[in-house]
C-alpha cells in the first residue's frame, strides 16, 4: 500500500499561506440550496483553522435563456446564507456565483462546467474578473491553495488540515522544469471511498460500491506506490500559483471532458493515502452507465496529448507531458477497452472447438474472475483468524463471499451493455 506522506504538524502551518475550500455545485433555490450551505457550515466546524477559508463556487442551471426569473431570488438566498455564516463564525466564508454563458450547443450555463468554474475562481483570486455574484470578506491575495469538493463529497474531521500539512512539508515542495513539475507535488489527492449510507441504498450500489472506477484507483493507486506519482480525480488540494502557471495555458478550452488527469500530470499528484474523503455512488445501472460514458469520452479525447504537440485553439503547442503522464492517459483507455475485448472474445469462442473455446472464455472473463478469487481468499484468511468470537466473523465471511459472487454475476450480466457504452 502507499506509504503515508511526510507532513508538518498543524501547529507549524504558516498562516501567511491560506487555503480556500470550495464546494462546486449548481444552485436551484429552496431547501436543496439550504442543504449545501448547511454542509459548508459542517465543513467549517470539522476543520476550523486560522489558515482555512470556505466558500461556494456555484452556477445556475442550464437553460435556453441567459437569465430566468428566479435567478435573482437564488442569488439573494445564497448571499444571505453567506452573510449569516460570516456573522456567526467570522469573515471566513465566500460566495462565487457565475452568470450563464452560451455554449456551442446553444445552451446557456456555466462556462466549461467545473473546470471553467475553477479557472474563473483562480483568475478572480489573482485580481481578474469577478463573478456576477461575489462576496469575499477576506484578503484573496493570501490564498495559496484551493481545495475543490463536489456537492456530494464529505470532508472529514481535519481532512483539509491533513492535506495542507502534507503540502507544506519541504519534501513535497514542487520543482519546475520544462513546463511541468518534475519533483515534489502541486496537487494533493485524498483517498476517496463510497459513502456508507449510499453504498447500501440500492442493490446496485451495494454490489458496485467496491468497484467505483476512478475513485477506487484514487484510493489504492499503484502509480503512487511504484512510481511516486498518483492520479488526480478532481477532488484535492491544488497549488494555485502552479495551476495558473502550468495548467491554464496548457489545457485547451471547450475541447476535453476529463481535464483532471491532464492537470494532475502537469502539476504532479501526491496520493495522501491516510486521508480519506467519501463520496456518493450511482444508485442504479442507468446513472452508472451515463457516468461511465462521460469518462470514456474524456479518456479517448485525452489521447490527443500522447504526441509531441497538440492543438490549442488555432495554435500548435508543444506537449510538456512526461512519459509517465502519457502512459497514464493510454492506460485509462486500455482499461476502459477491456469489456469490449472481453465481449468479442466470448463471441469468438462460439466459433471455436471445445478446448479452444474454454480457454478463450477463461481469458475473456479473467478480469472479473480474478477479483472474485482474491476476495474469497482474503475473506477466508479472515475466517481463520484466531478470535474468541470467531462465529461472528464466520457469518460476516459467508455474507462477504456471497456479495463477491453476486458482484461477479452483476458484472457478467452487464458486460454486453458495458461494451456497448464503451464503444
Amino acid at each position: 500500500k502507499p506509504t503515508p506522506p511526510l507532513r508538518l504538524s498543524p501547529e507549524k502551518l504558516p498562516c501567511e499561506r491560506e487555503t480556500l475550500v470550495v464546494i462546486t455545485t449548481l444552485l436551484f433555490g429552496g431547501d436543496k440550496d439550504d442543504g449545501i450551505f448547511e454542509r459548508l457550515e459542517e465543513f467549517w466546524l470539522r476543520n476550523e483553522h486560522k489558515g482555512l477559508r470556505f466558500g461556494i463556487l456555484g452556477d445556475f442551471c442550464d437553460c435556453r435563456e441567459p437569465k430566468l426569473d428566479g435567478d435573482d431570488v437564488i442569488a439573494k438566498n445564497a448571499a444571505e446564507h453567506i452573510k449569516r455564516l460570516n456573522a456567526e463564525y467570522g469573515d471566513n466564508f465566500a460566495l462565487f456565483l457565475r452568470r450563464r454563458t452560451k455554449n456551442s450547443s446553444g445552451i446557456y450555463g456555466g462556462r466549461e462546467r467545473k473546470r471553467g468554474a475553477v479557472v474563473d475562481l483562480i483568475k478572480a483570486l489573482r485580481g481578474g474578473e469577478k463573478p456576477e455574484t461575489f462576496i469575499c470578506p477576506f484578503d484573496m491575495s493570501k490564498i495559496s491553495y484551493l481545495l475543490t469538493l463536489d456537492s456530494d463529497t464529505e470532508l472529514p474531521i481535519d481532512g483539509a488540515i491533513e492535506l495542507l500539512s502534507a503540502a507544506m512539508h519541504p519534501e513535497n515542495m514542487p520543482v519546475l522544469k520544462d513546463g511541468r513539475v518534475v519533483s515534489g507535488y502541486g496537487i494533493f489527492q485524498p483517498a476517496v471511498r463510497t459513502r456508507l449510507a449510499d453504498s447500501t441504498r440500492t442493490y446496485h450500489a451495494l454490489f458496485g460500491s467496491r468497484s467505483s472506477g476512478v475513485y477506487e484507483r484514487a484510493s489504492y493507486d499503484r502509480y503512487q506506490t511504484l512510481l511516486g506519482s498518483g492520479v488526480f480525480c478532481g477532488k484535492g488540494l491544488i497549488d494555485i500559483e502552479l495551476f495558473e502557471k502550468l495548467a491554464l495555458s496548457a489545457v485547451p478550452d471547450g475541447i476535453i471532458l476529463s481535464h483532471d488527469v491532464i492537470e494532475g500530470g502537469l502539476l504532479r499528484t501526491l496520493l495522501v493515502s491516510d486521508c480519506t474523503f467519501s463520496d456518493s455512488t450511482p444508485k442504479n445501472s442507468i446513472s452508472c452507465f451515463r457516468r461511465q460514458h462521460r469518462w470514456v469520452r474524456g479518456d479517448v479525447q485525452n489521447l490527443a496529448f500522447l504526441g509531441k504537440t497538440f492543438r490549442n485553439g488555432c495554435q500548435t503547442v508543444n506537449n510538456n507531458f512526461s512519459a509517465l503522464s502519457k502512459f497514464k492517459l493510454f492506460d485509462n483507455v486500455r482499461r476502459e477497452a477491456v469489456p469490449v475485448f472481453s465481449f468479442f472474445g466470448l463471441l469468438a469462442a462460439s466459433f471455436l472447438n471445445e478446448n479452444a473455446a474454454s480457454l478463450m472464455i477463461l481469458f475473456s472473463l479473467a478480469f472479473m474472475l480474478l477479483p472474485l478469487v482474491f476476495d474469497i481468499g482474503s475473506l477466508l484468511c479472515t475466517w481463520s483468524f484466531p478470535c474468541a468470537a470467531r462465529r461472528f466473523f464466520s457469518k460476516g465471511v459467508t455474507a462477504g463471499i456471497w456479495q463477491s459472487f453476486l458482484r461477479f454475476l452483476l458484472s457478467l450480466s452487464a458486460l454486453p451493455k458495458n461494451a456497448f457504452v464503451t464503444l
